[in-house]
């Protein structure tokens, strides 16, 4: 005769519950949380950790691949009205301090000796699961016959969220700025050697300091001006900043230096602290600022830049759609010096075309006049006997062209030559613009500082000539003037096609500055030229 055995169990909510008084639920064995409770003293849920526990969910189910195999039982179950170890020696610290409280539910099963798996889920007060304690399993409990085993659960509950919050304010002052040094003089009788300031910028804090060259709109004439060596740090922690300015014609220069203070940012990267600020939801500035004169006695070199390239051929800058942006960057590069108005700008289209990428002086014309105004743009032809500096007077920009020869005038160099030390910004522009040489020894590469060595019709041994043979691939470098301020597209990294000759050349490395380069691949040969280059006299030596 088999005889039934008892498997007692409980469970221990670690987490919250209410007492009330007067009638509460109890548990009908059948699944539901209902049925009047005999006690006056009732707890219907968890208050002690405010969670949503009402209750207690046994299912005790028989082992897989045991004679209990199939066996299954659910009861659910009221919070009894008392805690645990509550003075029970039998569960003081086991596993229960003495001292500790905790809810619990408790119910009996008899069944037949064998294993059985065991899950208490806790349970609100509507029966559902619940939301804030885990389950709490055994499997293989063994019951035994005629005996009682007994066995206690742990219901593990979340607990509430906290943080602590250090709150700590601190001070920061801006950078100052200390000191403002001429070389020599603010008042300048040469373009070379005498064009520095220094300024001194002082951080109360010893943050790190980010400054910026400038110039000021309150002058006559803009200039340019670039850093001049490396930072010198002064035994009371300022630091002194050198540039180097650079002046056109004669007359009032203003010039800027803005010096931040930096830290580091929520996103770890190093960040102005006016930037930080704004992030924090108290936009202020941290930042010092000077304008300061040059005062120019005599007129001085301007920028310069030679394209090698007809801009309307097919392939070429036009038909990628990069033509008018690149036309309106250089004017806007090469013209540091005009008044803070519209520059005059004056293209002249070289006599010895012979009508190679006819209109395509047109096409320029025509995106000059988009960037800087109908009126501020003209077009001529080069005199029968050259440029002459009545030609090239009042204007602040001269873009001379020839797209698919050389420049072969002596009277016209020498003007370009005048007009550019006069300080003028000029743009030389044609796909054979490098060379060769002029009589008298009038060398190309005064503007554009790249050795001629041929006209470039072929290349790793193949033609690249007249958009018969293959095509150079022309790529814009990472050089800043190519995402000038105002301007329409940032070319940076941008490349096209271009069918026809480009003159191969070596940089001489003298202060040019490359804006695109030509590349051609044939199998293991590869060939690479500058395409266009930028000549600014504050680089040059």
């Amino acid at each position: 005769m088999q005889t039934k055995t008892l498997l007692t169990l409980s469970a221990s909510s670690a987490l919250i519950f209410a007492l009330g008084t007067g009638c509460a639920e109890t548990s009908d064995d059948t699944g539901g949380l209902n049925g009047p409770r005999t006690s006056g003293l009732a707890l219907t849920s968890d208050t002690l950790g405010n969670t949503d526990v009402g209750g207690m969910r046994f299912e005790v189910t028989g082992c897989a691949a045991t004679p209990t195999a199939g066996f299954s039982d659910t009861v659910n179950k009221d919070l009894e009205d008392m805690y645990l170890p509550g003075g029970i020696g039998v569960f003081e610290d086991a596993p229960y301090d003495a001292d500790s409280q905790h809810l619990f539910s408790d119910h009996y099963f008899l069944l037949s000796a064998g294993c059985y798996d065991v899950v208490v889920q806790p349970l609100q007060a509507n029966g559902l699961l619940s939301q804030d304690c885990a389950s709490a399993h055994r499997n293989g409990v063994t019951v035994e016959d005629g005996k009682t085993r007994e066995i206690l659960l742990i219901s593990q509950c979340k607990g509430p969220s906290n943080g602590g919050l250090d709150v700590i304010g601190t001070i920061n002052h801006p950078p100052e700025i200390r000191d403002v040094e001429f070389k020599d003089s603010k008042f300048l009788n040469s373009c070379t050697g005498r064009n520095e300031v220094c300024v001194t910028v002082f951080d109360p804090d010893n943050d790190p300091i980010e400054i910026a060259w400038g110039t000021s709109q309150n002058f006559n004439y803009l200039g340019g001006i670039s850093p001049a060596g490396q930072p010198t740090t002064n035994n009371d922690g300022s630091i002194t900043y050198c540039g180097k300015a650079t002046t056109g014609p004669a007359g009032d220069y203003g010039y800027t230096l803005t010096a931040w203070d930096l830290a580091t940012n929520s996103l770890g990267q190093i960040d102005r602290i006016e930037n930080i600020l704004t992030q924090q939801g108290d936009p202020s500035m941290s930042r010092d600022d000077i304008e300061f004169p040059i005062y120019a006695g005599m007129d001085c070199r301007g920028r310069s830049s030679v394209v090698l390239l007809a801009m309307n051929n097919t392939p070429g800058p036009d038909t990628s759609g990069y033509a008018v942006p690149f036309i309106r960057q250089l004017g806007e590069w090469v013209n540091p010096f005009t008044l803070a108005v519209t520059p005059k700008v004056l293209h002249v289209l070289d006599d010895n075309g012979q009508n190679e990428h006819p209109g395509d002086d047109t096409f320029v014309i025509n995106a000059l006049r988009q960037s800087f105004g109908l009126a501020n743009v003209n077009g001529i032809s080069e005199p029968a006997g050259g440029l002459s500096m009545a030609d090239v007077q009042g204007y602040d920009i001269v873009w001379f062209a020839n797209p698919g020869f050389p420049m072969d005038d002596p009277a016209s160099y020498d003007t370009l030559q005048s007009y550019l030390n006069m300080g003028g910004g000029l743009v030389i522009q044609g796909d054979d613009m490098a060379g060769p040489a002029l009589a008298g020894g009038r060398d190309l590469d005064w503007f554009s500082l790249l050795t001629y060595q041929d006209n470039g019709i072929t290349t790793c041994g193949d033609t690249t000539n007249n958009n018969v043979g293959n095509n150079h691939t022309v790529t814009f470098t990472n050089e800043p003037i190519s995402a000038l301020n105002g301007s329409q597209m940032d070319l940076r990294g941008q490349s096209f096609q271009y069918g026809n000759d480009i003159d191969h050349t070596q940089r001489q490395f003298g202060g040019e500055r490359v804006l695109a380069e030509s590349s051609y691949t044939k199998g293991q040969c590869t060939e690479t030229y500058p395409a266009a280059v930028a000549i600014d006299p504050v680089n040059l030596p």
